[in-house]
Order: C-alpha cells, then structure tokens, then sequence
C-alpha cells in the first residue's frame, strides 16, 4: 500500500503503471479525470482486477463530485 500527498499524478502514474494483477483504489471522490488517468496508467488492463471504492451517494453525483 502506497499513500501520496498532493500533488501526487506523476507517482500515481509511475505506481500504476508497475501494476502486475491488482488495483485497488478508495477515494471518496472520483471524476472522469481521474478514472482517465486511472485506466491510461495501466499496461495490458484487461489482464488486470480494478476495484473502484468511492461514494455514489445521489447528492455527491448532482454536486457532479463523483
């Protein structure tokens, strides 16, 4: 497990692209932008599991946060 502080996407990018079976990512928030950067940072994904932990409450996708 690998925590960064901000700004942090040049290492996020260098962790995952050193992905082997396994990803996963807990954030309270996720947009576009950071599924985009999530699935282009990954080598060969489709050999790869994605969990994907974040909040889809109604009022957290009206805030357009998530």
């Amino acid at each position: 497990m690998t925590f960064l502080k901000s700004p942090f996407e040049k290492e996020f990018r260098s962790i995952l692209s050193k992905t082997q079976k396994e990803v996963v990512f807990s954030s309270p928030y996720i947009n576009y932008g950071g599924v985009s950067i999530l699935f282009d940072s990954i080598s060969n994904i489709n050999d790869k599991s994605i969990n994907i932990l974040t909040n889809l409450s109604a009022q957290n996708i009206i805030d357009n946060v998530t």
